[in-house]
């Protein structure tokens, strides 16, 4: 009996845990999914970087028409695809994450920025709050991007 009661207890303390969490806004609502926005540039350089939602650089005229992928865990075996977007007439974007505990649990993820008459830009990155924006120059150039080898399927195949 003491065993349940304890059960019961530790169970109804979780509870009131969560909806403290809730309503205190550090837990996001059911069905709230946290968002990567950014923007792309064309510059002299490629890369990827967070940076806050007030960068300068944010302000700059976009490139349209890109397209943005993203992986989360990208160096490991268990690497998801987890879908695309592509950049408004301004460069913006807004891309959902659909990964369970999002808002709450870090995850490295990967963007792949192709457009044609640029070069291919990857980047990693911790998954950003609110506060960050995700900025991605593109170098003119060619497209000889290939995609890295699947560690899985090499396994299979060898196997």
């Amino acid at each position: 009996m003491k065993l349940l009661t304890v059960k019961l207890t530790s169970r109804l303390l979780m509870r009131r845990l969560l909806i403290l969490l809730f309503l205190s806004g550090l837990l996001p609502a059911a069905g709230c999914q946290p968002m990567i926005q950014g923007k792309v540039i064309a510059g002299d350089v490629n890369f990827i970087a967070l940076v806050d939602a007030d960068d300068s650089r944010l302000e700059q005229p976009g490139l349209s028409d890109v397209n943005i992928s993203f992986t989360s865990d990208p160096d490991s075996l268990g690497r998801k695809d987890l879908g695309s977007v592509v950049s408004d007439g301004t460069g913006g974007f807004t891309f959902t994450v659909n990964l369970p505990a999002a808002g709450l649990a870090k995850y490295e993820l990967a963007a792949l920025a192709r457009h044609p008459g640029y070069m291919p830009t990857r980047g990693k990155f911790i998954l950003p709050g609110d506060e960050k924006r995700l900025l991605i120059y593109m170098k003119p150039g060619k497209d000889n991007y290939t995609e890295p080898e699947n560690l899985e399927d090499e396994y299979r195949r060898f196997r």
